[in-house]
């Protein structure tokens, strides 16, 4: 919906946000020029207080009421007070000072990334143990905190009684509990594999802990092995500067053999000829090395979801009064280890792989209310009404809220205003005397070291955990989940980074890991953060942490022509919609096609509006002279009650209208008026005109009242409906701009989106819980023949699927049925096909990808994957076996025979995946800038297949551009002569809803939006009548 009711107004700038005062100017003195004249202030004549530049030494102006202000002047202009006479020309009437100029990056070669490289040692080891927590003989146990409580009485109160308390402290550093197995980073004394396996403990209620077997790990078999240490004479080895016991590294020899000598311990030598060593493979090699990055954190940040932030670093923004908006921002780190490669590895060629350290910036926001505050305003305690208690059970159970100790996450079930901290006592729990159970006031007191500010007050949080076990918080201890929609308008303004301070967390990264002070932890698990040395300040010379730079290109923006009009650069010029105004299509009068408009109208809107805003949108609908018209008059208008009720009377309205109605070629324009500005009603109506293939467009009046616009206003009302107009004919399948494509591209070309929205968890009050919604796949199929660029219409079919909740894959059907539908009821043979696929992550490439790609190649070739008997259905059609090859430990070469051999397809096809939500920023060398839009990356590869990555675009104020990933997982050799990557970035310009470029290419952004629109609805969108919308973009 967000898509139909556009606003055309510009992003708010961000700084008056913080503490500027209307009437004073906006404040951007700090780039020179006048403070600027003042706000109006009707009534007394006062128009401000102007001033001048604060580094320019400008006056502040003076406070006339009888006329504008004048700012004060410039550099040396007119005096700080100028009660007299008139200071120096400077500031004027609210003009800001100009801000500099981002320099001109398209001529960039190089970018800089936030990927830290690492470094291993000669003698990387780990260890890995198997374990068994098992309730009796054949049943495990469930809980896991049941199996980390066994874990740490069977290894610290049992295995190694007899060690110190310091000791066992260091060797529970060294050891990561993971569920079913747990990592160690030396071999744990009295767990050695000859001994294995071993039974720990037994307790009362016939639980035991069982260690399975010991494993030994080195470096995987993809990285370059690090150099060996060389004899030096007979029986003479070189050491790495760590002890092999404990595991802590040094910096020189001699503090190491202190330490060794002092502690009875050994240095670490290396034998790589150890035969018990074993070479990970890289998924296990990595999930050793993120539990061992976590467990580093911990140690110097706090832990929020699967961020770590620092609790002394946040904001509380304020609103342009000063006031708070109720928030407290924190800066938040996504840190996550990857390998690496400077180019993709061929047959016969070596390439340098790197364990590289991805660190992100992120916010993590809490409300500053608790929600005892939200209950009881600013008068905590006082008595509740039950028709109070009643409103806020309706209002808040099944909210989400935030435990604010540990930053999780509970789904209220109740709120229990019979009870209090203070009198409701702690299941389990006695008190330190023993004599009853204890208080949940003492036990934060006690247990948390949290001094609860009103113990007495009611009521107490009820929320779900574990095994829907009840737990219940103190009120004054959880904050709503929920943002007021004023606030999460500004989040991009507020809680945003700009690639300065995402450059400077790296660097900060360096300082909580590197291998100085703090960072002993991180090395002595066997893994080291490379430097330099900043030569930025020679008089102050320091170290920075050492990251990825690669070569990099700025593609150009790719030819846009609309009907003839060749669209200009949008970089320099803005104007694309103003383009878009001057062509028209000059079709056939015999040949247009003029739709019976059906106007839907909320009963609040008078006649007059309707007609008006019917007469603005038919204007600018026909002034194109597109194949597609609107009529002189509407066909019908519907009238629907609002107030109570609205949301019924929406949909009884629309289908007792459409139930009865005989009329054919019917275009629907549904004005609306909903209290918020999400109107409810949409999913419903959509899938009400959906199911009959009736083609409608929203305008709602709560975005912009157009039967009262606000006063100097009106400009944007019309700009809300020229934007109508345009996403009008293109839903109607007109083709308002093509994109010129590459020659080295067959055509006919069939292009494929795919995407699968997964809907957000919704509170069931049957079920007491949160419980998920089923998903939507959509998948999209347009088609590109020779001569594309005289084309007035497109040629596109669409398809979307109910799938389980969460369920991304199994597509393989789907896939083929909705390629084959569309090549046959477009009447189209195609040369080539290429197919963006959205949301796959690396794991899903060897077989759920393959799968996809067997349904396209039985869908292009009606059911034949090559050489076989063309006349097999695909329904006969078994897909290929996936691979018995498990996650295992043990790196072994996977199965990529049986898939070189897979027979191919007729039509030559490649599938890409696109890879948005990716934590890396392509940034300038010196840090400052980010890339511009448009910059290709391919130095930095995965493991497997061709990666390249493309820099999106973000408001350069108060944000930092996020580049898209794209891993070519199958392309037929008949497809190798055609750039990929410049496809794909042309392609991005293929989006009808906006002219400049969007982060993946525009069929599968049409993807993403027809799964949004379809997954809202009751039946993800099962019944739309998918044949009648072809070659319509119904879901725009």
């Amino acid at each position: 919906m967000a898509s139909e009711l556009l606003t055309g107004s510009r992003a708010p700038d961000r700084r008056p946000l913080f503490n500027s005062m209307s009437g004073h100017g906006q404040r951007y003195s700090h780039y020179g020029g006048g403070g600027g004249g003042g706000g109006y202030r009707g009534g007394d004549g006062d128009r401000g207080h102007g001033g001048g530049g604060r580094d320019y030494h400008g006056g502040r102006g003076h406070d006339r009421r009888d006329s504008y202000g004048r700012g004060g002047g410039g550099r040396g202009g007119g005096g700080r007070d100028f009660r007299g006479g008139r200071g120096g020309r400077g500031g004027g009437r609210g003009h800001r000072g100009e801000e500099p100029e981002e320099p001109d990056l398209q001529d960039i070669k190089k970018v800089k990334t936030n990927k830290i490289l690492g470094k291993l040692p000669s003698s990387f080891r780990f260890y890995y143990y198997t374990a068994a927590a098992m309730k009796n003989e054949k049943e495990q146990v469930d809980s896991r905190y049941r199996r980390r409580a066994l874990f740490n009485k069977a290894i610290f109160d049992n295995l190694l009684a007899d060690k110190s308390p310091k000791e066992k402290q260091r060797i529970r550093k060294s050891m990561f509990f993971e569920g079913s197995f747990f990592f160690s980073t030396v071999q744990v004394e009295g767990l050695e594999g000859h001994k294995l396996p071993l039974k720990l403990v037994t307790t009362d209620r016939g639980e035991t802990f069982t260690v399975l077997k010991e494993q030994k790990f080195k470096c995987p078999k993809s990285m370059d092995k690090p150099k060996q240490p060389q004899a030096l004479g007979a029986n003479v080895l070189q050491f790495e500067h760590q002890c092999s016991n404990c595991g802590m590294k040094f910096s020189d020899t001699r503090s190491l053999l202190q330490h060794c000598q002092a502690q009875s311990h050994m240095p670490v030598y290396t034998n790589p000829d150890d035969p018990t060593l074993l070479e990970p493979d890289d998924k296990f090699f990595l999930q050793y090395c993120n539990v061992a990055l976590a467990r580093a954190l911990q140690d110097k940040l706090t832990k929020w979801g699967t961020e770590f932030i620092d609790p002394t670093q946040y904001t509380e923004p304020t609103d342009w009064r000063g006031n708070s908006l109720g928030i407290t921002i924190y800066r938040a780190y996504s840190c996550d280890f990857g390998l690496d490669r400077s180019k993709l590895r061929a047959p016969g060629q070596v390439s340098a792989t790197h364990l590289t350290l991805t660190v992100d910036l992120r916010s993590k926001i809490m409300r500053s209310t608790s929600l005892l505050d939200e209950i009881y305003g600013n008068n905590v305690g006082r008595h509740l009404s039950d028709h109070e208690k009643d409103k806020l059970k309706r209002q808040w159970e099944g909210q989400v809220v935030i435990y604010k100790l540990e930053k999780k996450c509970y789904s209220i079930v109740a709120l229990r205003f019979d009870l209090s901290p203070k009198t409701f006592p702690v299941k389990g729990l006695k008190s330190e005397q023993g004599d009853r159970d204890m208080l949940h006031s003492e036990y934060f007191e006690i247990r948390k070291n949290t001094s609860l500010q009103y113990p007495d007050v009611y009521p107490m949080v009820e929320v779900q955990g574990r095994r829907k076990e009840s737990i219940y918080f103190p009120a004054e201890l959880v904050c709503g989940n929920e943002l007021s929609s004023s606030v999460r308008e500004q989040l991009p303004q507020i809680a945003s980074y700009l690639p300065k301070e995402r450059n400077e967390a790296v660097d900060k990264m360096l300082q909580y890991l590197g291998d100085g002070q703090g960072g002993q932890l991180l090395s002595a698990y066997g893994i080291t953060l490379q430097q330099e040395k900043d030569e930025s300040d020679p008089a102050n010379p320091k170290f920075k942490a050492k990251v990825i730079v690669a070569k990099a290109v700025v593609m150009s923006v790719p030819e846009l022509v609309a009907n003839g009009v060749r669209v200009p650069d949008f970089k320099l010029k803005g104007d694309t919609w103003g383009t878009l105004k001057r062509s028209t299509y000059r079709v056939d009068p015999n040949e247009m096609n003029i739709f019976n408009v059906v106007v839907v109208h909320h009963g609040h809107l008078s006649e007059n509006a309707v007609m008006d805003v019917y007469g603005k949108v038919r204007d600018n609908v026909n002034s194109l002279n597109s194949c597609f018209q609107f009529q002189q008059r509407p066909a019908d208008l519907v009238k629907f009650e609002g107030g109570h009720g609205e949301l019924q009377n929406h949909c009884n309205a629309v289908q007792d209208y459409f139930g009865r109605s005989k009329l054919q070629n019917v275009f629907v324009l549904d004005l609306i008026k909903p209290a918020s500005k999400y109107d409810p009603a949409y999913p419903v109506i959509k899938r009400v005109l959906g199911e009959h293939g009736y083609l409608s467009q929203c305008i709602s009046f709560k975005t912009f009242d157009h039967e009262r616009p606000p006063r100097n206003k009106e400009g944007r009302g019309r700009m809300i409906l020229q934007g109508v107009a345009r996403q009008v004919l293109q839903k109607c399948g007109a083709r308002l701009w093509w994109v010129r494509l590459p020659p080295e591209l067959p055509l006919p070309c069939v292009m494929v989106g795919v995407d699968v929205f997964h809907s957000p968890r919704e509170y069931d009050a049957k079920a007491g819980r949160r419980v998920a919604k089923p998903s939507c796949a959509a998948i999209v199929v347009q088609v590109v023949r020779p001569g594309y660029e005289q084309s007035q219409k497109v040629e596109v079919y669409s398809e979307v699927f109910q799938r389980e909740a969460g369920e991304e894959f199994g597509l393989q059907q789907h896939l083929c049925n909705t390629v084959r539908n569309a090549l046959s009821l477009l009447d189209v043979s195609p040369l080539s096909c290429i197919v963006w696929r959205d949301g796959i992550a690396d794991s899903s490439f060897g077989d759920d990808a393959m799968d996809e790609i067997t349904g396209i190649r039985l869908g292009l070739n009606n059911g034949d994957l090559g050489g076989g008997d063309t006349t097999q259905s695909s329904m006969d059609v078994k897909p290929p076996a996936k691979s018995a090859i498990k996650a295992d430990p043990v790196g072994k070469p996977q199965n990529e025979t049986a898939i070189a051999e897979r027979p191919k397809g007729k039509v030559p096809l490649a599938y890409i995946v696109c890879q948005k939500r990716i934590a890396i920023k392509l940034l300038t060398t010196d840090g400052q800038y980010a890339a511009p839009s448009g910059t290709l990356v391919d130095g930095i590869q995965g493991l497997t297949h061709d990666t390249f990555y493309i820099q999106g675009r973000a408001p350069k104020k108060y944000s930092t551009a996020k580049p898209t990933r794209f891993i070519t997982v199958e392309r037929d050799p008949a497809l190798d002569s055609l750039n990929i990557s410049k496809l794909t970035w042309e392609m991005c310009y293929d989006y009808p809803n906006w002219t400049g470029p969007v982060k993946v290419p525009g069929v599968t952004m049409e993807a993403h939006k027809l799964a949004m629109i379809a997954g809202v609805m009751s039946d993800s969108g099962t019944n739309l009548a998918h044949r009648r919308f072809t070659n319509r973009k119904w879901y725009l």
